[in-house]
């Protein structure tokens, strides 16, 4: 048996290859590949193929936000006013204690388990701000950012990083007695301090509406949608959230409302913008320079429509879905060039957003937070499910799984390997090998990753294995 033996060591990878040549291809640009699968137009078989969303609650109200634990998936986080906790996966629901009875409208897990949830007051009850646990739910604190008595910020954007347990950031708008203006705050030490980096126009009733952090920038690009009365628009950082500048500008459509924002895991340059709302058409556009052009999409949803969040399948990026206030969930599997609905037993057309992705018997899902209607889960789309190219969990072997971090990787003789990928569940490409016409029926691999849930992707030929790797 021929074996290759790879390692990566804080992201550093170490190559000790035996009986085989290793090649790293990289574009004209001397940009490194990474993988991105493209699906032909006859595998577009959404919705025969699947992704029916069935209603999980908290049921009675709307739901402005949903988060799901990264360590423990049936661990579920709603904001629908109050704060409401489930503990399996969404078929029951408490309300969360040790919160005050106030407004919370965004809430979100860090990346080692801890809880963020975001109150909007009233003062008259409680002190607005970001509110932190770090014991499951039991105790929360506020952690601010505390400017004044009144407080008077209101917060519609709530994100932390995937990489760093500590970074959190948080847009909206003051208004009252600071005056209407657009904020970024962002606190690198879990909320402890607090920097209010971007500052906008008071004018128009600008407002901070999305955020995203650029899973493969070390945290350095940020995203950031706004709407406004007059012309919305996309502010996007490159040094970690403490400048701004405008990339909307050059968007061919008209629009008051700059929603979600988002990049590919596979190619950072390539961003999908939400844009529409009060009185223009809902759509979504596209850049593939990092926000310096953008071209339109088939999308055309009602004039009052907007995206509200966007969502791309971690394993396949060219499968993306879109939250609309008016058209429900929109699919696309070209990589947001062309969409249709996807609204299959959701009882729903105002969605607030999406969770974050979880895998769950080797099947990737996330949850729909509706107004109304409470929220649902659904299967996303994977590709491959059906298709004579598929392949089965069963022709690869890996092992040990669970691991320490070592595995070996078995194929079946006649195979040729063209790439192996390790990718976290936020998307993010850890490892990226590629093999050039190498015949190798085994591979053995020293991670050196944390504990933690990741995904092996393996690509064979015209073939693409995935399969859910544990490291203990």
């Amino acid at each position: 048996m021929k074996i290759v033996f790879l390692t990566l060591l804080s992201q550093v990878l170490i190559l000790a290859i035996v009986a085989q040549s290793y090649n790293q291809t990289t574009d004209d640009a001397g940009n490194k590949p990474h993988g991105s699968i493209q699906i032909p137009a006859e595998w577009n078989l959404y919705p025969e193929a699947g992704n029916l969303w069935t209603p999980v609650g908290p049921f009675g109200g709307d739901v402005i936000g949903l988060a799901v634990d990264p360590q423990n998936t049936t661990n579920l986080y709603a904001a629908a006013g109050l704060p409401f906790v489930s503990n399996d996966g969404g078929d029951t629901w408490d309300l969360a204690t040790g919160l005050p009875a106030t407004r919370f409208s965004q809430v979100t897990f860090r990346s080692d388990g801890a809880m963020y949830a975001w109150s909007n007051g009233p003062t008259t009850v409680a002190q607005e701000g970001l509110y932190k646990s770090v014991d499951g739910g039991n105790t929360w604190i506020n952690k601010g950012p505390f400017v004044g008595s009144l407080f008077e910020t209101q917060v519609f954007a709530l994100t932390a990083s995937s990489d760093d347990p500590d970074l959190v950031i948080i847009g909206g708008n003051n208004f009252g007695v600071n005056g209407w203006a657009p904020v970024i705050w962002i606190s690198s030490n879990g909320g402890q301090e607090w920097i209010n980096t971007y500052i906008g126009s008071p004018d128009d009733f600008y407002s901070i509406q999305f955020l995203f952090i650029d899973p493969n920038s070390n945290d350095q690009i940020i995203y950031a949608g706004y709407k406004s009365e007059v012309q919305g628009g996309f502010l996007k950082s490159t040094d970690g959230g403490f400048t701004w500048s405008e990339i909307g500008t050059t968007i061919p459509v008209t629009y008051k409302w700059g929603g979600a924002i988002v990049c590919s895991p596979d190619n950072s340059d390539k961003i999908i913008a939400g844009c529409g709302g009060y009185g223009n058409n809902g759509t979504i556009c596209i850049s593939n320079d990092g926000g310096v052009g953008w071209s339109t999409t088939n999308l055309n949803m009602g004039t009052y429509s907007k995206v509200k969040d966007l969502l791309i399948h971690p394993i396949y990026p060219e499968v993306v879905y879109c939250a609309s206030t008016q058209n429900a969930v929109q699919i696309s599997t070209d990589g947001g060039l062309t969409w249709t609905i996807a609204n299959e037993g959701l009882s729903a057309t105002n969605i607030t957003g999406f969770s974050n992705p979880f895998v769950s018997s080797s099947a990737w899902y996330c949850y729909a937070a509706t107004y109304t209607n409470s929220a649902f889960r659904g299967e996303l789309f994977d590709p491959n499910v059906g298709l004579p190219n598929s392949r089965t969990d069963s022709e690869i072997t890996v092992f040990p799984n669970p691991s320490d971090g070592r595995i070996r990787i078995v194929f079946p003789n006649d195979e040729v390997v063209q790439k192996v990928e390790i990718v976290s569940l936020s998307g993010q490409i850890l490892f990226d090998f590629t093999l050039e016409n190498a015949a190798a029926d085994g591979l053995g691999i020293w991670t050196g990753l944390p504990s933690g849930i990741y995904i092996l992707r393996i690509q064979i030929k015209d073939k693409l294995v995935n399969q859910k790797l544990i490291i203990r």
